[in-house]
């Protein structure tokens, strides 16, 4: 019987061998794949070879221009980025507006030197979308990003029900100051701990995780966009008083009150149609960040220059407990 069992348990230990070798062979694999994936780049950025077009007088000037704007400290020239995970390119220039009279001065200087301009918030973006590309990409000109980190204040109003963000304030930052009022913040996701940007949620759609909030979406903005002429224009639905530099005093110092609330400003700080929406069957676009109804803001993905947002919150734990 002994002798019999011995061929089996030989053939048992070679099935054993077989499935320790393929797992391993497997592992090997996934983990050569994932460090590819890993070592993944865009192209490394406009000049990256000689056959780069020449840059005009304007944009020779460009950088000059740009720290007469915003001061020295803030403008950073031929400066390689890297995305969180893939993405690697070189910006003509980085520019750090530290007021919104800056940042439209900046944008209209990029306008009229005929530059490519990117908006960037935290540069936390997975796929390299806040990364300069090059001209093996098509681009026949240098790349200017325009980063709104410098400009973060959160303000509650409606008895914080609505939150007014500037560019630069992380999700994480506005989620600490939802919370002091029990209040939840829009954007609760995996990546909060990255802080990533306001304005970045508005300009992709980010969220939609939960169907009682959906994706980042309102009508309460203040941005900038560039008319057929090529001039800086500005559009403001926020909802607030005033206007121009006073506005904008108020919004940097993060004195937003009750008071500066226009009543009559009814538009929707997010999309309160999305539970149903997504379950409809209707030939239409279910998953709203690839749906570009709205305001040019909205998933615009870079096309305007966000400044400002009012973003809804939603009542905090205790506050449903009690209900």
């Amino acid at each position: 019987m002994i002798r019999l069992l011995q061929p089996l348990r030989k053939a048992s230990n070679l099935r054993g061998a077989a499935w320790t070798a393929g797992a391993l062979a497997v592992g090997y694999w996934a983990g050569v794949k994932d460090k590819e994936q890993s070592l993944r780049s865009l192209p490394s950025g406009w000049r990256a070879c000689c056959d780069a077009n020449p840059l005009s007088a304007k944009q020779k000037a460009l950088a000059p221009k740009l720290a007469e704007i915003v001061g020295e400290t803030y403008v950073q020239s031929n400066v390689e980025q890297k995305g969180s995970r893939v993405g690697k390119g070189v910006a003509h220039a980085v520019v750090k507006p530290g007021s919104i009279k800056e940042a439209l001065e900046v944008l209209q200087a990029c306008v009229d030197a005929d530059a490519c301009i990117l908006p960037q918030g935290a540069n936390t973006g997975l796929t390299g979308g806040s990364v300069p590309r090059g001209h093996e990409h098509g681009l026949d000109r240098p790349t200017v990003v325009i980063n709104m980190s410098r400009l973060k204040s959160v303000m509650p109003i409606d008895n914080g029900e609505k939150l007014v963000c500037l560019a630069g304030a992380g999700i994480y930052d506005v989620l600490t100051k939802a919370s002091e009022l029990d209040r939840e913040s829009h954007s609760v996701l995996g990546s909060i701990f990255l802080n990533p940007t306001t304005a970045a949620g508005v300009a992709f759609g980010s969220g939609g995780t939960q169907t009682r909030k959906g994706p980042v979406y309102t009508e309460r903005l203040l941005y900038a966009r560039v008319n057929e002429q090529g001039k800086v224009e500005l559009c403001n639905s926020l909802g607030l008083r005033g206007e121009g530099d006073e506005l904008y005093a108020k919004l940097e110092a993060g004195a937003i009150t009750q008071d500066d609330v226009l009543p009559k400003c009814k538009l929707p700080a997010s999309q309160t149609s999305y539970r149903t929406e997504v379950c409809k069957l209707d030939g239409r676009v279910a998953r709203f960040n690839a749906d570009v109804h709205g305001p040019d803001a909205c998933r615009s993905e870079g096309k305007v220059l966000i400044l400002a947002s009012a973003l809804s919150s939603t009542a905090g734990a205790s506050a449903c407990r009690n209900s």
